[in-house]
């Protein structure tokens, strides 16, 4: 498997930096179900063929949930994503939303160069997201597409 592609710049704590510092010099995704245990500390609460779920460890500020649904395979394209694979996204993206009893909330997806999509990971994952809107310091949920400004590459 090739090295994945992680850019550090679009990370948002010093402990996710050194996670994938740590997954850089191994050249392994530490998405991959095996790696997960090395990068992760969170449990897988359901798996599926194509993809698993598990809570993000890095959740964004105002949420009452954050989840990640990730890809078992190394898929780092959306045209990696057969029509079983996505039927299954959503029949697990279904069974969470019940586990958790949420009213709403978005399942989102980066993809392609990190500059435009913001993405810390190659490694495809969508991202579901309920914000806690019943917390006395709620905000919007701010779920970031592209590079900081002062952060992108010239090309």
């Amino acid at each position: 498997m090739p090295t994945p592609h992680l850019d550090i710049d679009n990370a948002r704590w010093p402990d996710q930096i050194a996670t994938m510092r740590r997954s850089l010099d191994n050249h392994e995704s530490p998405f991959l179900l095996e790696n997960l245990p090395k990068y992760h500390h969170l449990p897988v609460i359901k798996k599926g063929q194509f993809w698993y779920i598990t809570a993000n460890q890095w959740p964004y500020d105002h949420t009452r949930n954050h989840y990640l649904i990730i890809s078992r395979a190394y898929w780092t394209r959306l045209e990696d994503i057969t029509p079983e694979a996505s039927q299954e996204l959503i029949t697990l993206a279904q069974w969470l939303k019940k586990r958790l009893h949420c009213p709403g909330g978005a399942l989102c997806i980066r993809f392609g160069d990190s500059d435009y999509s913001g993405a810390t990971i190659d490694h495809l994952h969508w991202q579901f997201i309920v914000p806690d809107i019943t917390a006395p310091d709620y905000d919007r949920v701010h779920f970031s597409i592209g590079k900081k400004h002062e952060k992108i590459k010239q090309k």
